[in-house]
């Protein structure tokens, strides 16, 4: 029965007591002792049913059991009755104190009251059947410590897989490192039976690797410099792995290191990228020091023989032009008339190809002055007029009266061919070369209503070896080096080059020429 059991008694109960010992465990000094400690103390007694326990009843509580728990006064109040539902939430306190209260042995554990959301550290002993005193502390911050830190060492192990990093930690004072797991894993070494050291670091740096790495980290720690170092390992595996090494270095009032502590990365991935750039960077200058050299061989190539052919192609015309002053008869005047076109034909072709190659060979200057466009247009009329008239082409010129800020002897080859190309490829139709302001400066055009070109989509028509022209082409027509010349010499005089074309309506070249 509940008034039966007095706390005092039975607490001042002791098996073991020294004869000598007189008033100091007695059933008052007990009771001082337990007002006055600074842990929690209660006093119960199990009810149990069919020897199951069901609730117990507390007989005493000291001062510091309601500091700790927080709740009233419990004593002569049934557990269920001072924390409802209590038996369901944390069945382990009924199973530990059951078990403790039938005789069991003194027990220690720690636990979360979930109905009073606190943790305790609880010491339980049984002074006589059926009966269990609970010494406790609360350690509920100690626990939020715990959890907090291993959510920590949770995240940071997380970050540290996902990264492929592991953090390491170096006591310059007793010469020893830490390193965490994920670090001895980047490292291809077992946690479980490695000792860390630097010594085991160095034997890991790869040979061509390990001097200048050594180097670098004691230069860093002498100069008190952050430590950021790249570098190879070689796995006991065999793998080549390269890291990134970062850390700092904590030291005394006098300087001296204290502790050193760092970050490793996995920067393999990185690197191969690096290195694949860089080899391709490489490839291509090498592809394009061996283009260029090639070009420049094209370029000689090109000077030379048509420079060579030039001469007998001279020679031919001047003995057809002597032919030709002599008495022939109709065939015979006209096979000479197409001999001379082809030759003309032949000698167009060659020049284009001299002028290509002094412009890749950056010999052409530009010496910009201000130029009429009537002096301009004259000197076309005076080249072109005649062949336009033997092309049976109508050459309609519209100079207007403008000054032009340019190089006239650049600008006169840039019109020159494209009055050429007009000509070639404008049988009997006619060919308007025009002059007008514009936003920017002047524009210059040659329009035609000729055969036209398809294609212009890709800006195929100024590639140096583009056939000009569609279905039947004249016997000088070649290919379209002109064009090619044309856009070169744009770009070399500052202008904006555009075209539009369509096959069996023409085209129009225009050319901004800025100021």
């Amino acid at each position: 029965m509940p008034d039966s059991d007095s706390a005092p008694e039975v607490i001042g109960r002791a098996s073991h007591r020294s004869p000598d010992a007189g008033d100091i465990l007695s059933t008052d000094v007990y009771a001082v002792v337990f007002e006055h400690m600074l842990v929690g103390v209660a006093y119960h007694r199990m009810i149990f049913s069919e020897d199951v326990p069901q609730d117990y009843l507390y007989l005493y509580a000291n001062p510091a059991f309601h500091t700790q728990t927080g709740l009233g006064p419990v004593v002569g109040k049934r557990v269920s009755e001072v924390i409802p539902g209590i038996r369901s939430s944390d069945p382990q306190l009924f199973e530990i104190y059951g078990r403790v209260a039938k005789g069991g042995g003194p027990e220690q554990f720690e636990t979360c009251v979930e109905a009073l959301q606190r943790w305790f550290a609880v010491w339980v002993f049984s002074p006589k059947p059926e009966h269990f005193v609970a010494v406790f502390d609360d350690i509920t911050e100690r626990k939020r410590g715990e959890i907090e830190l291993r959510d920590a060492q949770e995240r940071l192990s997380l970050a540290q897989r996902t990264s492929r990093s592991g953090v390491w930690d170096y006591d310059a004072v007793t010469r020893k490192a830490f390193w965490s797991p994920e670090h001895f894993g980047l490292f291809g070494l077992d946690p479980a039976t490695q000792q860390v050291s630097m010594k085991i670091w160095e034997t890991l740096l790869h040979p061509e690797d390990r001097q200048a790495t050594v180097a670098a980290l004691r230069d860093a720690t002498h100069k008190h410099h952050p430590v950021a170092l790249e570098y190879r390992i070689i796995r006991p595996s065999g793998e080549e792995v390269w890291i990134g090494g970062f850390g700092n270095t904590t030291r005394d009032a006098q300087g001296r290191p204290l502790r050193a502590l760092g970050i490793s990365i996995d920067i393999t991935a990185r690197k191969r990228e690096e290195l694949k750039r860089i080899r391709a960077e490489r490839d291509l200058r090498l592809a394009l020091r061996q283009v260029e050299q090639k070009e420049r061989s094209r370029s000689r190539f090109l000077a030379a023989t048509s420079h060579d052919l030039r001469q007998p192609l001279y020679a031919a015309q001047l003995f057809l032009n002597a032919l030709g002053s002599t008495r022939l008869d109709g065939q015979q005047s006209n096979s000479v008339k197409k001999i001379q076109q082809a030759l003309t034909g032949m000698a167009s072709q060659l020049q284009s190809l001299l002028d290509q190659s002094r412009q890749e060979d950056a010999l052409v200057h530009v010496l910009k002055r201000d130029t009429p466009t009537t002096d301009l247009f004259e000197s076309m009329a005076d080249i072109y007029v005649p062949i336009a008239q033997q092309a049976n082409v109508r050459l309609l010129l519209r100079p207007g009266k403008f000054v032009l800020h340019t190089d006239s002897n650049l600008l006169s080859r840039l019109l020159g061919n494209l009055i050429d190309n007009a000509i070639k490829f404008s049988p009997r139709g006619t060919v308007l070369v025009c002059a007008r302001r514009c936003k920017g400066g002047h524009l210059l055009q040659v329009r035609d209503n000729g055969r036209g070109m398809a294609d212009l989509a890709q800006g195929d028509a100024f590639d140096d070896i583009y056939p000009i022209g569609s279905g039947e082409r004249a016997a000088n027509a070649g290919y379209g080096l002109g064009l090619s010349i044309v856009s070169a010499l744009a770009r070399l005089l500052g202008s904006k080059l555009r075209v539009a074309s369509a096959p069996g309506k023409g085209s129009v070249f225009s050319l901004v020429v800025p100021g």
